[in-house]
């Protein structure tokens, strides 16, 4: 938490710096650029570095992960599975000082901070939309470049994210894992169950 202290911080990202020279260094990366020409064949996400791309890659090829002794997890970084691994343990050390909201890393405090502030520094470059991480643009730029990456095994369909292809596939297998609490009832998306149970807490006349 002392990281929020610090006096020099980015103006497109919020992260916080000691030094100067450590945010000149940060920009000098131009890590904000919005040039990103390497393209993962497997899924078409874009990075700035081919290094990374080449990091990311092995998300599809599962070579040379780096495997949790809780369970059957792996991960490209090894300082991801650190993260991870703190979800067994419980431990959210980072804390939002708005809302009290506990994290596993300085990283996903910061991104949730950007609910606080509205800071939104991730542009699509297509159509000016903004997004508060950059993993939303991601999904978003499918949108442009009709990229769908993520097939059903079931059918001819495929999809943006690997979320909608998760709740997609619920209906295949007939999969409810959103059960109401007072009547048992069972549903395919959390926004069901939600609709749902506001009709046990209606009052009628």
């Amino acid at each position: 938490m002392q990281r929020l202290n610090w006096p020099f911080s980015c103006s497109q990202c919020g992260r916080h710096f000691s030094f100067k020279q450590s945010l000149e260094r940060h920009n000098h990366m131009k890590i904000h650029s919005k040039e990103m020409p390497f393209m993962c064949s497997f899924c078409g996400k874009s990075f700035k570095r081919e290094r990374n791309m080449k990091k990311h890659e092995r998300c599809h090829t599962r070579e040379n992960v780096f495997s949790c002794s809780q369970c059957d997890k792996s991960f490209v970084y090894k300082a991801t599975l650190v993260r991870h691994e703190l979800t067994h343990s419980g431990e959210r050390p980072y804390l939002c000082s708005d809302c009290g909201k506990g994290f596993f890393s300085h990283a996903e405090l910061l991104k949730h901070e950007r609910f606080h502030t509205g800071h939104k520094p991730f542009q699509c470059p297509h159509c000016g939309k903004k997004f508060t991480q950059s993993c939303y643009l991601t999904i978003h730029l499918r949108y442009h470049t009709g990229v769908r990456p993520y097939a059903c095994n079931e059918c001819d369909k495929s999809f943006l994210s690997a979320n909608r292809l998760k709740r997609h596939q619920r209906t295949h297998s007939g999969e409810k894992p959103y059960v109401c609490g007072e009547c048992g009832k069972g549903f395919r998306q959390s926004y069901n169950l939600k609709m749902h149970q506001r009709t046990h807490v209606m009052k009628f006349p």
